[in-house]
């Protein structure tokens, strides 16, 4: 079974290089969690090379639990360390694919990052997919958020169990499909077989 890497990161913008804070990352599969990544960022290792701090994530984050403030900016980590441990966990873990909430957040600001400082990407451009969209795609399903929101690693774990849940629903929805289709067989083949009988009455 592929192995696939769910990213998270907390940041200073939304923009196209945004200072990161934090990276979390799980690798997983349509089954279960396999292993996990975190990294805290010292924010002015990211300040100095020019990526960017916005007012309104400061703003932001100020109105966010302190303990997940602190989490994120209390990093002594480099920012090309982390990035490079990044592409090293994602590579020693063979995955296939890079998943990320949002087709314009956290696998874009990586990207930018590693193309700042020349640090090859280790997946294709298609092999990069937006958990969003798929979470939109299915029922809407309720499932308890473990951990603390906005620590980058506790994301990244909860939409991993998130999508496995949903590889399970349409797993069962396929086999029920499966059976239906079975069923049906069964019941066309004794419709059939009553038909030619009742035929064969009629005939002699």
């Amino acid at each position: 079974m592929k192995n696939k890497l769910m990213v998270d990161c907390e940041t200073l913008d939304i923009g196209e290089r945004p200072v990161l804070l934090s990276i979390g990352a799980v690798v997983f599969n349509d089954q279960q969690i396999q292993d996990y990544f975190e990294y805290f960022i010292n924010k002015e290792t990211a300040i100095s090379e020019g990526f960017t701090v916005s007012q309104s994530t400061l703003d932001w984050w100020d109105q966010q639990d302190p303990d997940a403030r602190a989490y994120a900016f209390n990093g002594e980590g480099d920012i090309q360390e982390a990035l490079k441990a990044l592409v090293q966990f994602y590579e020693l873990n063979e995955c296939t694919e890079i998943w990320s909430k949002g087709s314009l957040a956290d696998i874009r600001w990586i990207n930018n990052a590693l193309d700042y400082f020349g640090i090859e990407r280790p997946w294709k451009y298609y092999k990069e997919f937006c958990f969003r969209t798929l979470l939109k795609s299915v029922p809407k399903f309720d499932m308890p958020f473990v951990g603390m929101p906005h620590n980058a690693l506790d994301d990244a774990i909860h939409q991993a169990k998130q999508f496995i849940e949903i590889k399970k629903m349409q797993a069962t929805q396929h086999q029920l499909l499966i059976e239906q289709g079975q069923a049906f067989n069964v019941l066309s083949q004794k419709c059939a077989d009553l038909e030619f009988k009742l035929l064969q009455k009629e005939a002699v």
